[in-house]
């Protein structure tokens, strides 16, 4: 049996990319990627502090966008630092992961762009 995965605070969801980004190859090869991620995570901040009953969904549709630009920013960046190579500038994987983070935890989830999205949260972007 697995166990189930849970985040208790805001200090511990952020930490996570904090600590991503703080691993050497970002302050090396990609500082303009490490500040745009902890761009994102100021943003997320921001955002889950100010959720209340009128705006909730709104917010969660700006927090899954947020986070799945982290997550794109990350995957691109280990593909962009592997064995030294150039494969995308920094430019190029920020503007990837804010053009494709609508798209990303469907994709992820083994759908493609033309299957129908689920009614549910994890897949509300902003």
């Amino acid at each position: 049996m697995s166990q189930t995965f849970k985040i208790n605070t805001m200090e511990d969801y952020l930490a996570y990319f904090v600590n991503k980004v703080n691993e050497p190859i970002f302050s090396t090869s990609l500082p303009i990627v490490k500040e745009r991620i902890l761009e994102i995570c100021r943003e997320l901040e921001e955002e889950i502090d100010g959720i209340n009953k009128e705006n909730f969904f709104q917010r969660w549709a700006t927090i899954n966008s947020l986070e799945s630009q982290i997550w794109i920013l990350l995957e691109l960046s280990e593909v962009t630092a592997k064995k030294g190579k150039t494969v995308f500038t920094e430019e190029e994987v920020v503007i990837t992961a804010k053009e494709d983070c609508r798209s990303y935890f469907k994709e992820k989830c083994g759908m493609t762009l033309l299957d129908e999205t689920p009614h549910s949260l994890h897949f509300s972007i902003d």
